[in-house]
């Protein structure tokens, strides 16, 4: 689990924090369908935790067929 007293995790620490790659994280700040994120400056990007359970918990589903409808819409 990430230790962390800020509110914020860096970009390493927020796919730590989701179990998913870096790059994932990046390609959906540039495709969309990611977590909300914070552009600092230029090359430093950080994410609230508090969004990031946000967007994992929107994406929550009893079952797969649950799951197919909410990708088609």
């Amino acid at each position: 689990m990430i230790e962390s007293k800020s509110p914020y995790l860096t970009i390493s620490d927020a796919s730590k924090y989701l179990r998913l790659a870096p790059i994932t994280l990046a390609k959906m700040r540039t495709y969309g369908g990611g977590p909300a994120f914070i552009r600092l400056s230029a090359k430093h990007i950080v994410y609230r935790i508090d969004d990031l359970e946000h967007w994992a918990s929107a994406r929550r589903f009893k079952h797969t067929s649950e799951y197919a409808r909410e990708s088609a819409a």
